[in-house]
């Protein structure tokens, strides 16, 4: 490279453009001392850094946090709805006894309401704890005013007086201890009449 000045003072590599400026087109060089010589200026090329290692440009993707310790939800057996069966049935509903008998009022009240009879012991009064809950005769007592029984080994029905201080007849016969009951009795408590019908008998018995 050939450094010369220009008469307006600019300078340019004369071995590229010659005598010509390119910064203002002047020709012809400008004395460079009394000799006007060119002064050579030597630029050296800017330095290349050694060892440059060019590494690919990377993208970081973002990172999505997963809970810990998160696991599909099972379900159990417990958990599953399942079909109610008559065996489940057995041990979850209790079994009312079976009937050996009925009590149909013929007269009072209550006439045409008939009452069930299980085996052993049936309480007859007004309380709806009764066995045979005569409801609206206040001429019946509250509690155990008579006892119907029936006895499955002897396959005997029976009346007895109950608790109460209250009479009761069994065909119109006043009733102090107990009596067997045959079929179609009649029995008077209070001002309530109840025909006694039987289940059980000689041709069925539970």
């Amino acid at each position: 490279m050939t450094l010369v000045k220009c008469p307006n003072g600019h300078y340019y590599d004369s071995s590229r453009f010659g005598n010509n400026c390119p910064h203002c087109g002047m020709s012809g060089a400008a004395s460079i001392g009394a000799d006007q010589t060119t002064v050579p200026l030597n630029i050296p090329d800017a330095p290349q850094p050694a060892n440059e290692v060019t590494e690919p440009l990377t993208v970081s993707q973002p990172v999505v946090s997963q809970p810990a310790n998160v696991t599909a939800p099972t379900v159990s057996d417990d958990d599953r709805t399942l079909p109610v069966t008559a065996d489940m049935l057995d041990g979850m509903v209790e079994k009312p006894a079976p009937v050996v008998g009925w009590l149909v009022c013929t007269d009072g009240v209550n006439k045409g309401t008939d009452y069930r009879l299980h085996q052993g012991r049936n309480f007859i009064g007004r309380s709806p704890e009764m066995d045979v809950c005569i409801l609206g005769d206040n001429t019946v007592s509250r509690s155990s005013h008579a006892i119907v029984v029936y006895d499955p080994r002897s396959n005997v029905y029976l009346a007895q007086p109950g608790s109460s201080k209250e009479l009761f007849y069994v065909n119109d016969k006043l009733v102090l201890n107990p009596v067997e009951l045959k079929t179609m009795d009649l029995l008077n408590i209070g001002d309530t009449k109840l025909m006694f019908v039987p289940l059980c008998g000689e041709q069925f018995h539970w």
